[in-house]
């Protein structure tokens, strides 16, 4: 039976399809095994290869990390050295102030001695001493007069050097006038420039809200404080009064002037608009009668915000450094985010 199976023709023909069919299989997969282990050995290139990238991008990290500190630490060196040198320069100008003090003080001893020599010779001329006793007296009124002479020298050296802080009034005149376009008057940072005698706006806005509705508060509050800002321009109204200020045991140490309470006008703009505006209204008379008593317009300042005061050389350079510093962090990181 198997071999006239095999001799028939058309079971030839199957067996050689079936075999044909098992090689054709066969080599389907392993072309499967092939494109499989293609894949895996893509997929391992790919996986070592971004392993590669993520390694090379935390060494460009690093060494960036790195130079941005060293940069860091140079430009804190630079702080450091440079507030040094104004320490230094602050405490050589009180040393001046102080040899300048001494030396007025032992001028006016050796004047005063001077005083009492002529006076001591006046009173041997008239009651005719000697002249040997006379003669004493003029040489030592001389060598008092080289000593004085010699003091004189010194002093003008001293006040020389006392022309020192001048060129610092000078310096702030010079930053201001750089920094007032660059630096915000609303007193948001803690070093910045005011406007020494203009009247803060805020409190009129406050008072206008309660009165007006808040599409006309705003032009409201504007009009009232630029009429006030005029009204203290007004070189005739002088809203000021005269106090003595006595010391612990009662004697009269200073006088000085402050804001009249009692003047008509400001009774009146309290009256009207509150204690608020008043007050900002005040503030600004005393801070023109300190600062521009006679032009009564707004003079720009260097300030200190957060104390309330003015603002040293020392702590402009260093918040100006630290505004510079900031910007250049930003930037970089701007830069390093658009790459």
């Amino acid at each position: 039976m198997g071999l006239f199976v095999y001799n028939c023709p058309s079971e030839r023909m199957k067996v050689k399809q079936l075999e044909r069919d098992n090689c054709v299989g066969k080599l389907l997969k392993e072309v499967k095994n092939l494109k499989d282990e293609l894949k895996a050995k893509k997929r391992s290139i790919r996986e070592c290869r971004n392993k590669e990238l993520v390694e090379r991008e935390a060494l460009i990290e690093l060494e960036r990390l790195k130079l941005d500190e060293d940069k860091r630490m140079n430009y804190e060196r630079n702080v450091l050295l440079m507030l040094a040198s104004m320490e230094q320069i602050e405490k050589s100008q009180l040393n001046m102030l102080r040899l300048v003090e001494e030396e007025k003080k032992e001028r006016e001893e050796i004047l005063n001695k001077m005083h009492q020599v002529v006076k001591e010779m006046e009173a041997m001329q008239e009651l005719s001493m000697v002249n040997e006793e006379l003669q004493g007296k003029i040489q030592a009124m001389e060598e008092m007069n080289k000593q004085l002479k010699e003091k004189v020298e010194e002093f003008v050296e001293v006040e020389t050097l006392h022309k020192g802080n001048h060129e610092l009034q000078e310096a702030r005149k010079e930053l201001i006038e750089a920094l007032k376009h660059t630096w915000s008057s609303t007193g948001r940072a803690n070093i910045g420039i005011k406007e020494m005698g203009k009247i803060d706006e805020k409190p009129f806005l406050r008072a206008c809200k309660q009165i007006y509705r808040p599409c006309k508060a705003q032009l409201q509050a504007t009009t009232q404080c630029s009429l006030w800002q005029e009204n203290l321009k007004d070189q005739d109204w002088y809203p000021f009064k005269t106090i003595f200020i006595s010391d612990c045991e009662g004697n009269i140490s200073k006088m000085e002037e402050v804001v009249d309470e009692e003047d008509e006008k400001l009774k009146i703009l309290k009256e009207e608009w509150g204690c608020d505006v008043y007050m900002a209204v005040a503030t600004a008379l005393k801070e023109l009668n300190e600062y521009n008593p006679t032009g009564r317009s707004v003079v720009p300042e260097l300030w200190n915000f957060k104390e309330q005061r003015k603002a040293t050389l020392k702590e402009v350079i260093i918040a100006y450094m630290v505004k510079n510093m900031a910007t250049l962090k930003r930037k970089r990181g701007t830069e390093v985010y658009c790459q």
